[in-house]
């Protein structure tokens, strides 16, 4: 099942799922639009990995993304991969890629993290209101003003927004559980203001 595909310009394209056997993960790149596409095989048995999503700012810096807060990044069109994690037992549900080097990620479990360091180290920011929540979605203004979504991770269904201005130091609570009744799993800022 393909999670998450990317479309870097109209003939690279790549895209990232599961699969039942004989490994979980697969990440898939196709150079003509998607007439074809070749299966990339990670190092360090990294296609074990279930995998959410794949991110690009460019045609060589690349993030894949998944479960149990595992990455691979390449800067040089995929030739080569490095693999990090498990940075913890929680799933890297939506990355965002400010620039090369700079990612914000929402996670499992109320869990913000924030890399600017193309993923050598992260930082784990605090999140806001109810908890025991999934956050999946994640979209920013600029490196200061981002939102963040999420979903409870139980019953009964909520969903909830969070919002920072400064860098992701302080997160409030913008649409609490209270107030959203349903599930949030995607964000997009459409226009110049917060």
């Amino acid at each position: 099942m393909i999670q998450g595909i990317h479309a870097i310009n109209q003939n690279v394209i790549y895209a990232v799922g599961n699969k039942s056997t004989p490994r979980a993960g697969i990440v898939l790149k196709s150079e003509n639009g998607g007439q074809n596409w070749e299966e990339i095989d990670l190092p360090n048995n990294y296609n074990d990995n279930g995998w959410i999503g794949v991110k690009a700012t460019d045609e060589n810096h690349i993030v894949i993304h998944g479960g149990q807060g595992h990455y691979a990044v390449t800067a040089n069109g995929g030739k080569q991969w490095v693999t990090g994690g498990p940075l913890f037992p929680k799933d890297l549900n939506s990355l965002l890629m400010m620039d090369c080097s700079t990612y914000w990620a929402a996670c499992d479990f109320d869990t913000i993290i924030l890399t600017e360091n193309s993923g050598i180290s992260w930082e784990e920011q605090p999140s806001a209101g109810t908890s025991n929540s999934f956050l999946l979605g994640i979209d920013a203004l600029d490196r200061n003003n981002a939102l963040v979504v999420g979903s409870s991770a139980g019953y009964p269904r909520f969903g909830k927004i969070l919002r920072t201005t400064d860098g992701g130091k302080n997160w409030e609570v913008v649409l609490s559980a209270e107030e959203c009744p349903v599930s949030l799993s995607h964000v997009s800022i459409a226009e110049k203001s917060m």
